[in-house]
């Protein structure tokens, strides 16, 4: 971004997001860490927030198997609720 645009935020659409939504963040995140992730899953509507103990921004390589696990208890959930 430059000085004279104005900042890119568009945090008044997340209510917007109807799609089974999974926000994961690392507790040490100094990107996006947990403030911002749950500022997200205030944000969407029966989204999921999972938060990586031992993780800062690289979660999925910090944190591997907790990631995938997130991910796949996520998936096999949001895929059992569309088929009912």
């Amino acid at each position: 971004m430059r000085a004279a645009e104005p900042p890119f935020v568009v945090r008044d659409m997340l209510g917007g997001i109807t799609a089974p939504t999974l926000v994961i963040t690392g507790a040490h995140d100094f990107i996006c860490g947990p403030a911002w992730g749950r500022l997200r899953h205030e944000g969407i509507a029966d989204s999921r927030l999972v938060l990586l103990e031992d993780s800062g921004h690289l979660g999925h390589i910090e944190q591997p198997g907790t990631f995938a696990s997130a991910i796949t208890e996520f998936t096999r959930e949001a895929t059992h609720a569309a088929t009912r």
